[in-house]
């Protein structure tokens, strides 16, 4: 399956995008991959690829942007 087949935006009931907003299928997505994770019960690889799209898709740019202001190093 293909990350674009299974992108949680593709299946938003929010009218216009709200990252912001709990009904979010980006936030929905990572909620309950962390809820799972944390409850030590076993995680879908469909749920696992969504969650990893939602981090790349909410937080990635803020990573990059404090990695490369200091000057690239971990």
């Amino acid at each position: 399956m293909k990350q674009a087949d299974i992108h949680p935006c593709f299946s938003c009931k929010l009218p216009d995008c709200d990252d912001g907003s709990p009904r979010c299928a980006l936030r929905r997505a990572s909620n309950e991959y962390s809820r799972l994770n944390k409850a030590g019960e076993p995680v879908s690889n469909e749920l696992r690829t969504k969650a990893n799209i939602a981090w790349n898709e909410l937080y990635s740019h803020t990573r990059y942007r404090e990695k490369a202001e200091r000057g690239g190093r971990s």
